[in-house]
């Protein structure tokens, strides 16, 4: 019994995708959509319901775009939309990440 629940723990660990996804949810405490802009603090392109998924643009080896507005304000690129069709700028104190 212990080397087939051992088995069994193995092979659904090797059928796990070696890269999870990586998703933010959109959580701005204020209660109504978030804006989605052309820039960090550009102009307002969308909005997103709250809790929306949202996938940062990755750089490389888990790194994500971010970039700070001129008054030190960090905003993340993200993905949204079906298929990740649209891309925005999001504050990042706006978001909460896996």
């Amino acid at each position: 019994m212990k080397r087939t629940l051992t088995a069994l723990v193995l092979l659904t660990l090797a059928a796990l995708p070696a890269h999870a996804c990586a998703c933010c949810y959109q959580v701005d405490p204020t209660g109504t959509p978030t804006n989605v802009r052309d820039k960090p603090n550009g102009k307002v392109i969308d909005t997103l319901p709250k809790n929306e998924i949202v996938s940062p643009v990755e750089v490389s080896g888990g790194k994500y775009v971010t970039q700070k507005d001129s008054r030190g304000h960090e905003w993340m690129l993200v993905e949204y939309g079906d298929d990740n069709a649209w891309k925005g700028w999001i504050f990042r104190r706006f978001l909460k990440c896996n």
